[in-house]
C-alpha cells in the first residue's frame, strides 16, 4: 500500500512537471483523484457520524458543534465502567481447583489471561490466575470461585471513565471530519506546493486518529471485560491425635519426599563449600604468589653466603676433631710409657680429661 502511494505522488508530480503546473482541472484531476483513493483506500471502515461541510476549511466551529453532543452521547450510550476484582480462597488442591475455575470461566463466556503456580520445599501448592470475564457476570463468577474452596479475602473497584471516554470519541469524530475537509481541499490543488501541505496536515490528523482509536478499542475490552486477580492457598492440613496416644506413622510417600528433600539439601551443602574453598582460593592466591616469589628470590640471593658460611663451620669443625685426636694419641704414648699397666681408674681419668678438653 505504501508502495504504491507513492509511486501515485511521484507520477502526480511528473505530470505536474511535465504539463508546466497547469491550473487546468482538466488535466490535474485524474492525478489528484488517483492520489486521494490511494490515501483514503481502506483506511476507516465506519464513517464519521457527523460530518463538516465539505467546502469549509475552519473546523473550529464544527469541534464545537461536537462537542454540545458529548451529554445526548452519554445518555445514549450509558456510563463506561471499568470493574475490577480481587479474590483470595484456599482450596485443597490448588492446582485441581484452578482447572474447575478456568472451565467455569470459559462457560460462563471469559478467559484466562494468565497463571503461575508454584510448589516450596514443604510440598504445599500455591497457585495465582487472572481472568477476563464479562463484565455484567464478575459477580455470580465470584460467587461459583466462592463454593471451589473456603474464600479469605474478596473485593470488588471501579473506575468510571465516562467523561474521559466520550471526550475522546468526540476528538476522534472531529478528527475524521477534519480528514474528510482535507481530503475534499487536495482535490482542488493546483500546485505541487499544495498538494504537500495538504498531505502534511493529512499525515497529522491520522496519527490523532490512529491515536484516540487506540484508546477507545482499549477502554471498550476494559468495560466490556472485568478483570479478576485469584490467588488460591492450600488448606492447611491439621494432625489427628488418636486416642491411645501413638506415635504416627509416617507414610511410604512423606519419607520418599524427606529423602529425597535431604539428598538435594546435601549436594547443595557440598556445593556451597567447593564454592566457599573456591572463594576462599580466590583471594588468598595473589598474596601467596607475591610472598612466595619473595621468598624464592631471597633464597637464591643468599644462597652462596649461606653456602660460604657452612663450608667454614665444617672446616673448623674438622681441625677441632683433628686435633682432639692429637692430643689423644699424645696422652696415650704419654701414659704408656710411665704406666705400661694401668687401671681402671687411670681410663676413667683419660675419658674425663677429654670430655673436659672436648
Amino acid at each position: 500500500m505504501k508502495g504504491r502511494k507513492q509511486f501515485i505522488l511521484i507520477a502526480l508530480v511528473f505530470a505536474l512537471l511535465v504539463t508546466g503546473c497547469a491550473k487546468s482541472a482538466s488535466v490535474s484531476a485524474p492525478y489528484v483523484a488517483m492520489a486521494e483513493e490511494a490515501m483514503a483506500y481502506d483506511y476507516y471502515a465506519e464513517a464519521p457520524t457527523a460530518m463538516a461541510p465539505s467546502g469549509s476549511s475552519n473546523s473550529a466551529s464544527y469541534q464545537d458543534k461536537t462537542a454540545e453532543t458529548v451529554p445526548e452521547q452519554q445518555e445514549e450510550y450509558g456510563k463506561k465502567i471499568i470493574y475490577n476484582g480481587h479474590m483470595t480462597i484456599r482450596a485443597e488442591d490448588p492446582s485441581e481447583a484452578l482447572k474447575s475455575i478456568q472451565i467455569m470461566c470459559e462457560n460462563a463466556g471469559g478467559y484466562l489471561s494468565s497463571s503461575y503456580s508454584r510448589h516450596n520445599d514443604s510440598g504445599s501448592t500455591y497457585a495465582t490466575a487472572t481472568f477476563r470475564i464479562p463484565a455484567d457476570k464478575l459477580e455470580q463468577f465470584m460467587a461459583d470461585i466462592a463454593t471451589v474452596g473456603e474464600q479469605t479475602e474478596s473485593n470488588i473497584s471501579s473506575d468510571d471513565i465516562t467523561q474521559s471516554y466520550y471526550d475522546i470519541e468526540a476528538r476522534l469524530n472531529s478528527a475524521k471530519a477534519e480528514e474528510k475537509q482535507l481530503l475534499a481541499l487536495y482535490d482542488r490543488c493546483d500546485t505541487i506546493e499544495d498538494v504537500l501541505k495538504v498531505r502534511e496536515q493529512l499525515a497529522s490528523v491520522r496519527e490523532k486518529i490512529e491515536s484516540y482509536q487506540a484508546t477507545i478499542n482499549v477502554w471498550n475490552s476494559q468495560v466490556a471485560y472485568a478483570t479478576l486477580e485469584l490467588n488460591i492457598r492450600e488448606k492447611e492440613k491439621t494432625v489427628v491425635q488418636e486416642k491411645s496416644n501413638l506415635i504416627e506413622l509416617w507414610k511410604a510417600s512423606d519419607v520418599w519426599e524427606k529423602m529425597k528433600v535431604g539428598v538435594q539439601n546435601s549436594g547443595r551443602f557440598l556445593l556451597n563449600a567447593l564454592g566457599a574453598i573456591g572463594i576462599f582460593l580466590a583471594y588468598i592466591i595473589v598474596p601467596v604468589l607475591i610472598l612466595g616469589g619473595i621468598g624464592v628470590g631471597l633464597y637464591f640471593l643468599f644462597r652462596p653466603a649461606v653456602r660460604k658460611h657452612r663450608a667454614k663451620v665444617q672446616e673448623k669443625q674438622a681441625k677441632q676433631l683433628a686435633e682432639r685426636e692429637r692430643r689423644k694419641a699424645e696422652r696415650a704414648k704419654k701414659n704408656a710409657a710411665s704406666a705400661p699397666e694401668a687401671g681402671p681408674d687411670t681410663e676413667n681419668n683419660q675419658d674425663v680429661q677429654e670430655k673436659a678438653e672436648t
